[in-house]
């Protein structure tokens, strides 16, 4: 099953301005005197370069770029507009447990545990993702039950975010993990702060036995 690739804040879209070649006419006997709808053609084509030119540099510069990214380590809080976030680490699992459910996977499961709180107002942070060392992006798994974390300023929720990733995603000891305050869709779209961390995993120490993720708890006031 082919994982659903989401837009990459990194990836950086230009315009083109396709220009189609101009009719020349051949030279005669008789010299011919310029027409004014030649000299406006040229002048036609002369302004729609310049524009292209305005565009793409215009496209380019205020697409999201990497210094929209707001680097953070694991262990520590990071505010990203409404959402303040923990990250405390990963495990990997061969099998996970939902309900009475065994869910398996042709590659490995990736459990993230972080706990986040709101700043102004009630939300949910639903968009995250991973990334490997290869630049391959994958999405929280909706194979898991994941439900819901009512998080509201100042009131912290802990759990795990489950990921279906191979186990070549795994190879270099560590993805990072991305945080899309905003929605990923708008990526592309406008330039946005989002955040970025490096996560450490093990791809030697994968639970082989069925795991159970971890159920979304209140945390006490002081703890992540």
């Amino acid at each position: 099953m082919p994982t659903p690739r989401y837009p990459d804040p990194h990836e950086l879209h230009t315009g083109s301005v396709a220009v189609a070649d101009l009719p020349v006419e051949q030279p005669t006997a008789t010299p011919r005197r310029p027409r004014s709808g030649s000299w406006l053609a040229a002048a036609m084509l002369a302004v729609l370069l310049a524009v292209g030119v305005v565009v793409d540099s215009a496209t380019a510069e205020n697409n999201p770029h990497p210094g929209a990214a707001v680097s953070f380590a694991v262990g520590e809080d990071v505010t990203l507009q409404n959402f303040r976030v923990h990250v405390n680490g990963a495990r990997v699992a061969e099998t996970i447990l939902d309900g009475e459910r065994q869910l398996e996977t042709a590659g490995l499961w990736l459990l993230v545990d972080l706990s986040y709180a709101n700043v102004r107002r009630p939300d949910l942070l639903n968009d995250l993702g991973v990334r490997d060392h290869q630049g391959r992006t994958y999405s929280v798994t909706d194979r898991h039950s994941r439900g819901t974390w009512r998080a509201a300023p100042d009131t912290w929720f802990r759990g795990e975010v489950v990921f279906e990733v191979p186990a070549s995603a795994l190879a270099e000891g560590e993805v990072e993990l991305l945080v899309w305050p905003s929605g990923r869709s708008q990526a592309e779209m406008v330039p946005m702060r989002y955040g970025s961390t490096r996560l450490p995993v093990d791809p030697a120490a994968v639970a082989t036995e069925p795991v159970e993720v971890a159920a979304v708890e209140l945390l006490p006031a002081g703890q992540r």
